[in-house]
């Protein structure tokens, strides 16, 4: 049963009943009956004895453990022996009253093996009567049945953390009572119930990130509080006390991490012609021109100009879009014409002019333009759809080429470097980012033969990586961007991403001798 400080076997009779005041001072109270007779008297005794054990779990938030005739009616005299009292009237506890019969029963089925009152309960006899199949009351929870199927064990918690178990078998002669598990039971009953912890020797786990791919040693060791070590604060150590015997024990334990791969996230690949998409209106003053831009449908950016007096090169607004190049889209532009209020006469020519982040290229290439004009007069005219089946290749300038922006993310769970190594298929060189996770720097890579994959090896040539940073490993994630020129000879193109980690073998023992990577094939379509 392990220690109890103080156990009080308290007689159900008129003379011995225990008061209020003696029950406060229980952490739990077990109740139990396997004898009763028919009067008044005793009738009051239970019943006051429920009014007790309700107020006791009202007023404490302790424990109540009932068995033995709590809740059993004598298939021969009614209720004779159960508790009475708000305790059954307001459902303190897990069960309804039923019936018993004279047979004895083994614990059956486990419902719920992993509550605390259950730990390392798996065999209870009841060796001559045992309970009928209870009904629980609101908020309770059956545990475990007889092995005939009827309830067994059943668990409450109140609103104020009081706490109930309640246990449907009778006592036995000598060592045949309960039997088996009983002690562990009646153990786990009362820790439960009690809200009381149990010390244990057991170690708390330790949570520690290591980085990627290498052998790391944890070195263990074990204090008890014995005398014989103290601890150092300033060392952060434990220190042997001169004269006492050693109470430490230490232990290296070796552990071995394997690299996991850096992940592109490919929902976040994006391949775009990046353009301003202008509106330009002249004419008659004080109307307004708005524009719309829509992708398969769907509007993805607008502007808005009223026309004043003055040059309408200076009152040309813009707005920025993605030109999507990872699939085939449609794209048009919705202009619409708003005459100022009252006005009867007057025209509004307009541009629509579409230019793409040009550098490198020299200004002027790709850009695309559209026109049309509304007049006051033509109310049937004042909307225009024009569609851009050619958009992307009037923006590569027929073969010209244009600039293309890149983006990807990627992740590793413990590596302090992340390079993109973005490859083209018009065969231009490499660009190489490196990210730090440090600082958030970017560091260009350079390229040299043989051409392998990783940190430390020529590949990269990179002098600025000469081990961890001092930042050491984290789970790092980090979006990367590159603008590439391309000809815009061919309908689809192809550009391939490769991540790497830098958690080779530099610098500490792996059987890993290259980076880990991962990879994408990314198809542009310039159609």
């Amino acid at each position: 049963m392990g220690q109890l400080d103080t156990v009080d076997f308290l007689f159900l009779s008129p003379a011995q009943l225990p008061t209020l005041n003696q029950m406060l001072g229980y952490d739990v109270i077990l109740f139990a009956t396997n004898y009763a007779i028919f009067s008044s008297t005793f009738d009051l005794t239970r019943r006051e004895i429920g009014n007790r054990l309700a107020t006791y779990m009202d007023l404490t938030g302790h424990g109540v453990v009932t068995m033995m005739a709590a809740y059993d009616n004598s298939p021969f005299y009614g209720d004779l022996f159960t508790m009475l009292g708000r305790y059954m009237d307001q459902d303190y506890g897990a069960f309804e009253k039923t019936t018993y019969g004279f047979t004895p029963g083994a614990l059956g089925q486990i419902l719920d093996p992993t509550h605390p009152v259950m730990t390392g309960v798996t065999k209870i006899s009841s060796p001559f009567i045992h309970s009928g199949n209870y009904a629980l009351t609101a908020g309770a929870s059956l545990l475990a049945k007889w092995d005939d199927g009827n309830s067994a064990i059943g668990v409450k918690e109140m609103a104020n953390g009081a706490r109930s178990v309640n246990f449907g078998g009778f006592s036995g002669q000598g060592g045949t009572d309960c039997a088996q598990d009983c002690y562990a039971f009646l153990r786990n009953s009362f820790t439960w119930s009690s809200h009381t912890t149990i010390p244990t020797n057991d170690i708390v786990p330790v949570l520690h990130n290591f980085g990627d791919n290498g052998l790391y040693n944890v070195d263990l060791q074990m204090i008890d509080d014995d005398m014989g070590f103290s601890w150092d604060s300033g060392a952060n150590a434990p220190v042997a006390i001169p004269g006492l015997a050693p109470t430490i024990s230490h232990n290296v334990v070796p552990v071995e991490i394997y690299n996991q791969d850096p992940t592109i996230d490919t929902s976040s690949i994006q391949a775009y012609i990046a353009a301003n998409i202008c509106l330009r209106v002249s004419g008659k003053e004080w109307n307004t021109v708005s524009l719309g831009v829509f992708m398969d449908g769907a509007q993805s950016g607008g502007v808005r100009v009223t026309r004043m007096s003055g040059s309408p090169n200076d009152q040309t607004k813009c707005a920025f879009a993605k030109i999507d190049l990872k699939g085939a889209h449609s794209f048009r532009v919705d202009v619409t014409f708003e005459p100022l209020s009252g006005a009867t006469s007057g025209s509004n020519p307009y541009w629509v002019i579409i230019q793409p982040w040009r550098d490198p290229k020299t200004p002027g290439h790709g850009t695309v333009t559209y026109g049309g004009s509304f007049n006051v007069g033509d109310t049937a005219h004042y909307a225009a759809t024009i569609d851009l089946p050619t958009l992307k290749q009037d923006l590569l300038d027929s073969g010209q080429g244009a600039r293309i922006e890149l983006e990807a993310g990627a992740s590793d769970p413990g590596s302090d470097d992340l390079a993109f190594v973005w490859r083209f298929q018009d065969g231009t060189s490499d660009i190489v980012n490196i990210h730090n996770n440090l600082d958030g720097s970017v560091t260009q890579g350079t390229e040299a033969n043989p051409q392998m994959l990783g940190f430390s090896e020529p590949f990269f040539n990179r002098a600025a990586n000469t081990g961890r940073s001092p930042a050491g490993t984290i789970n790092f994630s980090v979006r990367d961007h590159v603008s590439h020129q391309f000809s815009g000879s061919a309908t689809f193109v192809w550009v391939v991403l490769i991540v790497l980690d830098d958690d080779n073998s530099r610098g500490y023992p792996s059987e890993y001798f290259h980076d880990g990577s991962d990879m994408e094939f990314i198809v542009l379509d310039l159609s």
